[in-house]
């Protein structure tokens, strides 16, 4: 079952790109596949400019980085295997990625969100597993209603660790870590077919799950509890120390310190805010009373009138579907983090 073979999607180095068939997908694969460190593709389809405002959702997915991964992706895959629910489980070269597939149904983007979010709690019900800080929780909470995330290719090769992206059979789970590590480094042909769907599988429907309207998730290493409110407020305007309150240190710096609020660091927080799912009119609203506050010495009087209408940031950026917000090793080159960004138990969007 190859779900990425549906289009357009986008093809990531973690940079994406949309591709619209079959074939540029190939031959996009083809040419960067051993060539950047890691391949990415695109989780749900999208549209040709790359906007997400309908998403079909065809899965639920869950990503497992922490040290416990391995006991973790196996607790999943028994619970899915005792619901009997169709799944694959993926491992990435270093973690595990499963995949739940579900009945396509397709909705609005706010919509989405909520039916992805819902469906990630409901699937998880009745085991030990917590959506966290990737580093310190079973499940990441990056994941966590997230319509427009990327997941590493099928297939594709990890330059850095010469390792190949597979999925498990249950034999290759059953062998243990180790056995996964070299196979993934000795891997060849096609192993991209692998799914648990024994018997009448039952396949998730997401209008029958419950919707919820909040959901706790694991937010420090202390394993502190706060509320996590997936769904995109219509106006932000009230809410600013919310939104600061979602933000790396780093990050938030760029919105409140003039001297950090360099031109790179207000297009990279606009980057930030638009993959969170803010609009483009919400972010402007957002940023219109920090950047008004910061002057300027140049004909352009504060930091807010050369954004909007020097460098036109925000028309840019929600324009071009091309930028995303960067990693965390450009970030450090860049200067604009420091070589230690674990900030708060807040993690940056890609790491």
């Amino acid at each position: 079952m190859k779900w990425w073979n549906t289009y357009p999607r986008k093809i990531g180095y973690p940079n994406k790109i949309v591709m619209k068939d079959a074939e540029s997908m190939k031959n996009k694969f083809n040419l960067m596949n051993g060539i950047v460190n890691k391949l990415y593709v695109g989780l749900y389809t999208c549209a040709l400019d790359g906007g997400m405002e309908e998403v079909t959702l065809n899965l639920a997915a869950f990503d497992i980085d922490w040290d416990g991964k391995y006991d973790t992706m196996v607790e999943l895959h028994n619970h899915l295997m005792k619901k009997n629910w169709k799944h694959q489980v993926m491992f990435s070269t270093n973690g595990f990625w499963i995949y739940v597939f579900c009945i396509p149904k397709t909705y609005k983007k706010v919509e989405a969100k909520k039916r992805l979010a819902s469906m990630q709690a409901h699937i998880i019900g009745g085991t030990t597993l917590k959506f966290g800080d990737s580093k310190d929780c079973p499940l990441d909470k990056a994941i966590f209603g997230d319509i427009e995330r990327i997941t590493r290719f099928p297939g594709s090769l990890d330059k850095g660790r010469n390792r190949r992206v597979i999925f498990l059979s249950q034999e290759d789970i059953d062998k243990g870590m180790d056995h996964i590590i070299d196979l993934s480094s000795s891997v060849s042909g096609d192993r991209l077919m692998i799914v648990y769907n024994h018997g009448d599988h039952i396949e998730l429907d997401p209008d029958e799950v419950i919707l919820l309207q909040t959901y706790k998730v694991v937010q420090t290493k202390e394993f502190e509890t706060t509320e996590y409110n997936f769904e995109i407020p219509e106006n932000i305007s009230d809410i600013h120390k919310k939104i600061l309150g979602m933000m790396p240190e780093s990050v938030k710096s760029w919105v409140c310190d003039k001297d950090k609020a360099t031109w790179k660091a207000r297009a990279y927080v606009t980057l930030w805010l638009r993959e969170k799912g803010f609009t483009q009119q919400q972010t402007e609203s957002f940023l219109k009373p920090f950047y008004e506050k910061m002057p300027r010495t140049d004909e352009w009087r504060n930091n807010w009138s050369h954004y909007k209408n020097s460098a036109q940031v925000s028309d840019h950026i929600y324009r071009r579907h091309d930028l995303w917000f960067p990693n965390i090793k450009t970030l450090v080159e860049e200067g604009l983090v420091p070589n230690n960004p674990e900030e708060n138990g807040k993690s940056f969007i890609y790491k």
